[in-house]
């Protein structure tokens, strides 16, 4: 190669006369048109490598180099991905493979190139300022935290809607797995290492021919983003420490090593469960002020809000998609809809009104598993497929009472794997919905059955049901109760905030009541 491009870059070389006007009209000299700077830089790195010829091997150089760059202590274990997140894998072995795959001649100057960046440390700075891992959610994070800032912006389509939402936008722009991942980022040093993945988990399960379950979580961990690899990684030491019951190790086992031969959108939906299996928030201690009282039951809101958002996520989207793919006959579609159907969904909500659940979305994903349903299915099965009485059960159990064998029918078919506007990806369907006003008034009609889950009817009952449930909050409850309600309700309650929220005679739950504690918490409007 070297020799054939030297002869046509020749001073010598032959002239063919059908160019030569146009290297005529060629102002700058044919030396430097015939040369480039990589040139000048392959001699001086052969200059300093005769003059100082004592190199370490490659696989120390570029050994060290990982470490310098990731400050690891073990560079030939250490796992990341490329900047762009296209590649994933062992850098050491890429250096190794690199070398092996070159030319003679370009091993001596990539070897050089390396061992030169490595004595650098101002070269070293831009190497780690190029492949340092994200400490954050890259550009999916920016955006979902554009979508759920207070300075949003709000768009007077959906204003309506979110007036009739009674909890504050602060909870539901936010899920219990902010705080998870939060509780794991606090109590992570940068320099905390932990014993090398391969060697940790699962220790107890054999690594059959085929890799299995080993394999399965090594494929999984590679191909996260390089922010998710120290939340699973931790989360996986944490399990293997604290957890006893075999049988959910083993949930956990299966549920990675499917996600390990999937796309990567099982794999997020995955590291979002293990993360959620993993950390458990914990029920705060009634002692302390009113403030702490007061902040335990905001921070304990989370988990009741979270579980609502999921089933009317569910009983709005999730199913009436399955059960129109089942109707046309798409089993791959109806498959895909969890999966891949979910993401584009789930934008949607950030989007439109902000709305963030536990799974976050991969809006890099295709639009696949999604469809216009409330198009197709007959008004009276949509009608009661919304209906809050039939809130989180399947599309089964709703219209074909339990049975699998049921098939249900379309009144018409709808464009495949579109959901009113186009897009290429949840990202892009997600901000084309707020952009075009025309099909602002469809997606309108998804939207209100999803937000009359969150009403003041809805939410009121199911937020004190939950704090009542456990001692802990029902002692902060009692206390913010104490408070709120007059001397004389709080003494014919017997001090006890039970007996003031429901009717002793009549077992009503009296909401106003209700409100006037919950305002107080936090957790929902003062103009609900």
């Amino acid at each position: 190669d070297g020799k054939q491009i030297k002869a046509w870059v020749s001073a010598k070389r032959i002239q063919y006369p059908a160019f030569l006007p146009l290297l005529k009209q060629v102002a700058i000299v044919p030396a430097l048109m015939g040369s480039s700077r990589m040139d000048k830089k392959l001699s001086l790195l052969q200059y300093k490598y005769t003059k100082n010829p004592n190199v370490p091997r490659f696989e120390r150089t570029a050994s060290n180099l990982i470490s310098k760059a990731y400050q690891t202590n073990t560079p030939r274990h250490f796992h990341g991905s490329d900047p762009g997140g296209l590649s994933n894998g062992n850098f050491y072995n890429g250096f190794i493979k690199m070398y092996h795959s070159l030319q003679d001649w370009q091993k001596l100057f990539f070897h050089r190139a390396i061992y030169e960046m490595e004595l650098n440390e101002a070269a070293t700075r831009t190497t780690v300022n190029a492949l340092m891992p994200e400490t954050s959610p890259s550009w999916d994070g920016k955006q979902i935290k554009a979508w759920v800032s207070a300075k949003r912006i709000q768009y007077p389509a959906f204003l309506p809607l979110l007036k009739q939402v009674a909890i504050v936008p602060a909870l539901m722009g936010s899920s219990r797995m902010d705080k998870k991942l939060l509780y794991y980022s606090a109590n992570t040093p940068k320099t905390q290492t932990y014993p090398d993945l391969k060697e940790q988990f699962p220790i107890s399960f054999p690594k059959h021919t085929n890799g299995n379950f080993y394999n399965g979580f090594i494929r999984m961990y590679d191909s996260l983003r390089n922010w998710q690899k120290l939340f699973f990684h931790r989360a996986i030491y944490e399990m293997e420490l604290n957890e006893d019951d075999k049988d959910d190790l083993q949930v956990t086992c299966g549920l990675v090593l499917r996600a390990a031969g999937e796309c990567q959108s099982r794999k997020q939906d995955v590291f979002t469960k293990v993360i959620d299996r993993c950390v458990s928030l914990e029920v705060p201690s009634a002692s302390g002020t009113q403030r702490d009282h007061i902040s335990a039951l905001y921070e304990a809101a989370r988990i009741p809000i979270d579980e609502m958002k999921e089933v009317a996520f569910k009983s709005v989207f999730i199913e009436p998609t399955k059960m129109y793919f089942r109707a046309v006959g798409d089993g791959t579609m109806e498959g895909d809809v969890e999966v891949h159907g979910s993401n584009t969904y789930l934008a949607v909500l950030l989007a439109t009104l902000g709305v963030k659940l536990p799974q976050s979305p991969l809006l890099d994903d295709g639009t696949k598993g999604i469809a216009a349903f409330a198009d197709a299915i007959y008004e009276d099965q949509l009608k009661d497929l919304w209906d809050l009485s039939n809130k989180g059960k399947s599309w089964e159990l709703v219209l074909g009472n339990g049975t699998h064998q049921y098939h249900p029918v379309v009144k018409r078919f709808v464009p495949r794997n579109r959901f009113y506007v186009h897009g290429n990806d949840a990202r892009s369907v997600a901000k084309n919905c707020v952009r075009d006003t025309k099909a602002a008034v469809d997606i309108k009609r998804y939207l209100e059955p999803f937000v009359a889950h969150f009403t003041t009817d809805q939410a009121a009952e199911r937020l004190c049901n939950y704090y009542l449930f456990q001692d802990e909050l029902h002692e902060c409850l009692n206390a913010v109760f104490i408070e709120v309600a007059p001397a004389n309700e709080v003494n014919e309650a017997g001090r006890d905030v039970r007996y003031w929220l429901w009717n002793v005679i009549s077992g009503e739950f009296r909401q106003d009541r209700a409100l006037a504690l919950l305002q107080r918490i936090g957790v929902i409007k003062i103009d609900a």
